[in-house]
């Protein structure tokens, strides 16, 4: 897996999870247990092995294998291959992730925002680039 590493930095995203202030009684226990279940470590562990991040990374580490803490999170070379989430070897051994490790390449993220004006614009062109 290669990634773009511009020195100006990244545009960064991140996905929340809300609950609605209509939300009462049994379907705001099942929000929150929903919540909880996302948070604590199994769904971000899952979603990792797809290279991407949880706010709550320390819950994902009893979930993960050292080698996929190691290259995902620490950015060091993982000693086995890795799989990704559908059976197939996503990371070989001895690979370094692109960018460093997950404080490295977050400290490098120049935009936070929720969408830039020329969103449509950029999403197109990523699909015509990784496309051709």
């Amino acid at each position: 897996m290669i990634f773009a590493a511009p020195r100006e930095g990244y545009r960064g995203w991140h996905g929340v999870i809300c609950l609605s202030s209509a939300s009462h009684n049994r379907s705001s226990d099942l929000a929150y247990d929903y919540m909880y279940w996302w948070l604590s470590g199994w769904a971000g562990a899952f979603i990792a092995r797809q290279g991407y991040y949880i706010l709550t990374p320390q819950g994902c580490a009893p979930f993960m294998g050292q080698g996929e803490w190691d290259y995902w999170y620490d950015g060091k070379p993982p000693s086995v291959p890795l799989y990704c989430t559908d059976g197939f070897t996503s990371v070989l051994a001895s690979k370094v992730l692109t960018g460093g490790s997950d404080n490295q390449r977050f400290s490098n993220v120049a935009v936070w925002n929720t969408a830039m004006p020329t969103y449509d614009y950029s999403i197109h062109k990523s699909y015509e680039f990784i496309s051709s």
